[in-house]
């Protein structure tokens, strides 16, 4: 398995966003005791929403690839981030 994860994190306002790329399917471990857990599709693919408190994490699955998007930012804003995904 191939892939990366990058992360950026705001000192001013303390804030962790991360985005991590799978080249072929991988165990992602999920935090999901105590979240509101979605599963949808977004642009035809397969997408689990995690929400819990004040963070988000998206995992979506396109062909034999995963994208994982995570931090403290609202549902729509994470959302769009998975959408402009070609």
């Amino acid at each position: 398995m191939s892939g990366f994860t990058l992360e950026y994190k705001s000192d001013a306002k303390d804030q962790l966003y991360s985005i991590s790329y799978y080249e072929k399917g991988a165990d992602a471990a999920l935090d999901t005791e105590n979240a509101d857990v979605k599963e949808t599709e977004i642009n035809g693919n397969r997408l689990i929403i995690i929400e819990k408190t004040e963070r988000v994490v998206l995992l979506m699955f396109k062909d034999s690839h995963q994208y994982k998007l995570g931090g403290d930012f609202p549902l729509e804003e994470a959302l769009n981030i998975m959408e402009s995904i070609p």
